[in-house]
């Protein structure tokens, strides 16, 4: 839990790490975060991948979290060995990077924590990304700072102060 690492599970259930939200110093970059994971969820990409792999994964969420944490690197290194799998995975993080960027800039008028959070991220962790399947955080960083000149959208706004909760987080829609 030191390493930020939110995700999606099979059922729809979103993971938020204590570490990334001690690495957020602002309610965008949390938002950003949360909205990221609510668009897997809203677009089914975990229900749509590799249906024996996400199925095992599954299986395994009802037992013990340690289990899926010893387990998910070796079904991410065999989704790995599947070149259509990775295409899609890649696909799925850009499109979720891309539709949080948009409820940001729709909520606060700049998607400023978006390219934060990544940018911490990619501090913390390294280049690399997640797995095999994933890109890299600079491809993503990358593809949001076009994206930002292509809507029209800043990326150097005034952040929100950090709520003291997360339930006063105001959730960007979609």
């Amino acid at each position: 839990d030191r390493y930020p690492r939110s995700e999606t599970l099979w059922a729809g259930n979103i993971v938020i790490r204590e570490a990334d939200l001690k690495s957020a110093s602002s309610e965008d970059e949390i938002a950003f975060i949360l909205a990221h994971e609510f668009s897997h969820v809203s677009n089914r990409h975990v229900a749509r991948s590799n249906g024996g792999f996400t199925y095992i994964y599954y299986l395994l969420s009802f037992f013990d979290v340690s289990i899926l944490e010893k387990t998910s690197p070796i079904i991410e290194r065999i989704k790995a060995i599947d070149p259509t799998q990775t295409e899609f995975v890649k696909h799925t993080e850009f499109q979720a990077d891309l539709e949080a960027f948009k409820a940001l800039c729709d909520t606060y008028q700049h998607g400023t924590g978006a390219i934060l959070s990544l940018t911490k991220i990619r501090k913390i962790k390294g280049d690399d990304p997640q797995s095999k399947t994933h890109p890299t955080f600079s491809e993503r960083i990358k593809r949001l700072e076009a994206f930002s000149n292509e809507i029209g959208c800043s990326i150097d706004g005034e952040l929100l102060d950090k709520p003291e909760s997360i339930i006063e987080l105001s959730i960007p829609s979609f």
